[in-house]
């Protein structure tokens, strides 16, 4: 599908905020229908779901250092809740690179939410212990 908003006489264009000069050129997917639409979108046809009760996707119960694929064809969130010892640490990957991390000089309580695309991996790694590691799937 593509729509296509050329400016207009008078300087104006279809949108408003674009100068004479610009014409607006927006390309989507080719996909059809409503369906097409509410496939891709996070939350659509989705439920929050315990990891560390059921093993969600035939990748087993959810563990510290342990790599996971989100193998569907949309984004899931995940959010874990975990305790850091004095000295420990806890770190969040995605495809292999970390994106966040947690240090205790003390001990704590933390929570990493991320959304995950479709066919990423996925990890938390570190001295930690999970209290909730819930997905969005």
């Amino acid at each position: 599908m593509r729509f296509e908003f050329p400016h207009v006489a008078g300087g104006n264009t279809a949108l408003g905020f674009l100068s004479s000069a610009v014409s607006l050129l927006i390309n989507f997917p080719a996909k059809s229908g409503t369906v097409a639409l509410t496939n891709d979108v996070i939350g659509v046809d989705q439920t929050w779901q315990d990891g560390l009760a059921s093993d969600l996707d035939g990748q087993g119960i959810r563990a510290v250092n342990t790599v996971y694929t989100n193998t569907l064809s949309k984004p899931i969130m995940i959010n874990i809740t975990f305790a850091v010892g004095a000295g420990g640490n806890a770190g969040f990957h995605l495809n292999g690179a970390q994106i966040a991390s947690e240090y205790s000089y003390a001990g704590s309580n933390s929570q990493f939410s991320f959304l995950i695309p479709a066919g990423d991996t996925y990890q938390i790694t570190g001295s930690t212990g999970i209290g909730y590691w819930m997905e969005l799937r």
